[in-house]
Formats: C-alpha cells, structure tokens, sequence
C-alpha cells in the first residue's frame, strides 16, 4: 500500500483533527519525511475532492496545515525540518 492509499484510507475512518495529528505524528516519529508526507496529503486532497469528498479533503488540508505548523499552541507537530 502506498503512502497516498493509507493517508486516504486514514482520512476515510478520521473523527476529527487530533486523530490526524496522532496520525502523522506517528509517521514523523518513525522517519518519514515531512516531504513525502506533504506531498502524500497533497494528492489525498486532490483525490478526495475529485470523488466529491470535500469534508474529507479538508481534513486532509487541515492535516497539511499541522504539518507547516500552521496551527494553534500545542497543535503543532514535531517536525524534524518545516516544509
């Protein structure tokens, strides 16, 4: 399974937001890149927006936001190198 089929696999069977986090958190704590996780969520996004699965795409747009630390305290991930 590719990265980009368990992202949308995870985004399908997410509740909400601090899931996901736990998610890539898991992913950067067993060194996958912040890069391929970037690029993994951003072809998520665009394959759930395309099946019309545009709450799912968000939270996967959300996903990428935690990921650049665009988020609130306490939110952020912990990132060996920003995107």
């Amino acid at each position: 399974m590719t990265t980009l089929e368990r992202v949308e696999e995870a985004v399908s069977n997410a509740e909400d937001i601090r899931w996901l986090r736990g998610y890539l958190q898991g992913h950067l704590d067993s060194g996958r890149s912040p890069a391929k996780l970037e690029q993994a969520l951003t072809r998520a996004a665009k394959n759930l927006r395309e099946q019309g699965l545009e709450e799912a795409a968000d939270l996967v747009m959300d996903g990428l936001d935690l990921l650049a630390g665009w988020c609130g305290p306490g939110m952020g991930l912990r990132v060996p190198e920003r995107i």
